[in-house]
């Protein structure tokens, strides 16, 4: 059984579920509840109730349980295709590309601001120009922008 908290705790992703492993990890090595609450900077009532969950419902109970509240607007499906159109273009995106692809397949229009939430969820960073590239200019074209024409 320590061999497989052992094994789950190294493949675990999410840090809080890894740190209730380590938690049954501990309790398992036979550690007191008060020792590994204070060795995590948690407390006692924290430990209890997640030992309580191991102890009834094993691995599984150490993860979160689904939460209430509003549904995504964006079905996952949806969100999946739009990733991978987006990972499909080597060249980048412009965020209000993106938000017209979203309303194109999605047919939901997001603010701005959720717009940037979403795309970091998904891993995207924003691109700022490289400043070589103005240097790229010809000496007539950099001056005719310098001179607003």
């Amino acid at each position: 059984m320590v061999g497989e908290l052992e094994y789950a705790y190294r493949a675990e992703r999410d840090p809080d579920v890894k740190e209730r492993i380590f938690l049954a990890l501990r309790l398992r090595e036979g550690a007191s509840g008060y020792s590994v609450a204070k060795a995590i900077h948690r407390s006692e009532g924290w430990v209890a109730k997640w030992r309580r969950r191991y102890r009834e419902k094993g691995l599984e109970g150490l993860r979160d349980l689904p939460r209430s509240g509003r549904r995504r607007a964006l079905p996952g499906r949806v969100e999946a295709k739009i990733q991978r159109l987006i990972e499909s273009r080597p060249e980048g995106w412009k965020a209000s590309e993106i938000q017209e692809l979203i309303y194109t397949h999605g047919h939901i229009r997001y603010h701005a601001k959720y717009l940037y939430r979403l795309m970091h969820r998904w891993g995207l960073t924003l691109q700022a120009p490289r400043r070589g590239f103005v240097k790229a200019a010809s000496p007539a074209e950099r001056r005719a922008f310098k001179k607003g024409r």
